[in-house]
């Protein structure tokens, strides 16, 4: 199967894409993002000053870009369960993590050219895996 054409390696190529760029706009440094037979991962270093809202953002990009892939291509939302418990446990409040997924998604849009970018380039790689020489 190409993997380019099916939605669920698309879907993940842009969850990690929005982890990386999302973190990136925040000030973190990437290192790699790839995908597997799990999804993907992104792996980045905070600076100093990086706070729990950052995580948050961070963790609720990916399931942001990948509803925004799958509701566009008619299938539906699954899974990026981990990255909502995660980012739910963060916060005392329900208000407060309403908040972080209304930045998360103003984040999202406003770089989802960057993101489709990245997104991209990872499903062009030989490897599957994007490396921050690459970037």
């Amino acid at each position: 199967m190409n993997h380019k054409k099916c939605p669920r390696p698309i879907s993940a190529a842009h969850h990690e894409a929005a982890h990386a760029v999302i973190a990136r706009r925040l000030g973190a440094s990437i290192d790699r993002i790839f995908l597997d037979g799990d999804g993907g991962q992104c792996d980045f270093i905070t600076p100093l000053g990086w706070s729990v809202r950052d995580d948050a953002l961070v963790l609720l990009a990916g399931p942001i870009a990948s509803m925004r892939i799958l509701k566009r291509s008619g299938f539906a939302v699954i899974g990026c369960s981990q990255d909502y418990t995660i980012a739910r446990g963060l916060f005392d409040e329900r208000s407060e993590f309403g908040e972080a997924m209304d930045a998360a998604r103003e984040l999202v849009r406003k770089h989802w050219e960057e993101i489709k970018e990245l997104a991209r380039g990872l499903l062009e790689s030989d490897d599957l895996m994007i490396t921050v020489a690459e970037m």
